[in-house]
């Protein structure tokens, strides 16, 4: 039946099916039979879709037009005149979603071991998957990324689950990441405080710093100030055959603050922050999360110099702000004249006339 096989199928027999139909690797045997679970008689990228649906927990056991969970090889022993025990009669058992072969016998039960031949992808001695800390503003949106850092080997699979607390904030979508757009996904939120998630691709990642795996949109529920925390529940790769660490994150709901920008001064230029919000020119006021750290960078136009700061911030030089409370701030600027001064003449050879003089420029007065 359907519950003695939980655990034997995972994104990475997805990703093998994957392979198999892109002409990457060479699937045989039982673990052909094994990849193509519609029992249509070939193995493509519909057997893999319906291999992470599973590894997700989205759909049951048995696979659509299969009609069965498990294949036997021999389909059927026949028995003449049956008058004597018989010897060397077991069945191989092949669990179809399973190509990796990697299901295992529940305790109690016994059987001969299916014997599969799969050539799986290189993979790491260690990897590291994290979740962010950081903030959501409340009422509003704001996107976790799913990272992997991966010193060494390649990932062609993954299987994740992540814990929250919905009553903090709700889960919007999930998408894939940069690292992993080619890939097919299986995206598992039916339960509230729980993404699941299944990823597998045909061609691997390769070794990565930080590359983003997935991004997960929350909605803020909770009110200023209540937290969640981001756990890991499961973070198997290549179906567990890569060690690592896996580091939980959280987010806090926070109110949000306006910081507005004035332009002054006959000269001419604009200012933008970072993060992104204020480009003034046309955009001169944006709202930030409470506590973020503003930088405003200056940008005079042609004829015009930056003459200071005033508000929030004071001087000529750069402005950070921290956004703890509404803010507002004045650039100016002015433009630049030219100035001749300590001019001289001299008279030369040949009746030739010399004049020196010295040129500088400032913000004119």
């Amino acid at each position: 039946g359907g519950a003695t096989a939980e655990g034997g199928i995972s994104a990475l027999d997805a990703s093998l099916a994957l392979r198999h139909q892109a002409g990457l690797e060479t699937l045989s045997g039982n673990a052909l039979k094994a990849a193509d679970v519609n029992q249509n008689g070939s193995v493509t990228s519909h057997d893999a879709s319906y291999i992470l649906q599973r590894a997700a927990g989205l759909i049951d056991l048995p696979f659509q037009g299969a009609g069965s969970v498990w294949l036997f090889d021999p389909v059927v022993r026949n028995y003449t005149a049956l008058a004597a025990d018989q010897t060397g009669q077991n069945f191989t058992a092949i669990l179809l979603g399973d190509p990796s072969g990697n299901w295992e016998m529940p305790v109690g039960q016994s059987a001969v071991p299916v014997a599969l031949t799969v050539t799986k992808a290189a993979t790491a001695t260690e990897a590291t998957l994290s979740l962010p800390t950081a903030k959501i503003v409340t009422g509003e949106q704001a996107v976790a990324s799913v990272t992997l850092t991966l010193p060494e080997g390649t990932v062609q699979a993954a299987d994740l689950e992540i814990h929250y607390d919905p009553a903090v904030v709700s889960v919007v979508k999930v998408d894939k990441g940069a690292a992993i757009v080619d890939w097919l996904s299986a995206i598992n939120l039916n339960t509230a405080g729980v993404i699941r998630v299944s990823l597998a691709g045909a061609t691997p990642i390769p070794a990565a710093n930080g590359a983003t795996m997935l991004e997960i949109t929350f909605s803020a529920l909770g009110g200023i100030g209540t937290q969640t925390a981001l756990t890991w529940e499961r973070g198997d790769l290549n179906e567990g055959s890569i060690t690592g660490s896996l580091v939980d994150g959280g987010l806090t709901v926070v109110d949000k603050f306006a910081l507005s920008l004035t332009l002054a001064g006959t000269g001419s230029g604009k200012v933008t922050s970072s993060p992104e919000g204020i480009d003034c020119g046309s955009d001169c006021s944006s709202v930030f999360p409470d506590g973020t750290e503003v930088t405003l960078t200056t940008s005079p136009a042609s004829g015009s110099a930056f003459g200071g700061w005033s508000g929030a911030c004071t001087g000529t030089g750069s402005c950070k702000v921290t956004m703890d409370a509404a803010k507002s701030l004045t650039a100016t600027f002015t433009p630049i004249s030219l100035q001749i001064a300590d001019i001289s003449q001299a008279e030369g050879d040949s009746g030739t006339t010399a004049l020196s003089f010295q040129v500088s420029l400032s913000p004119a007065s």
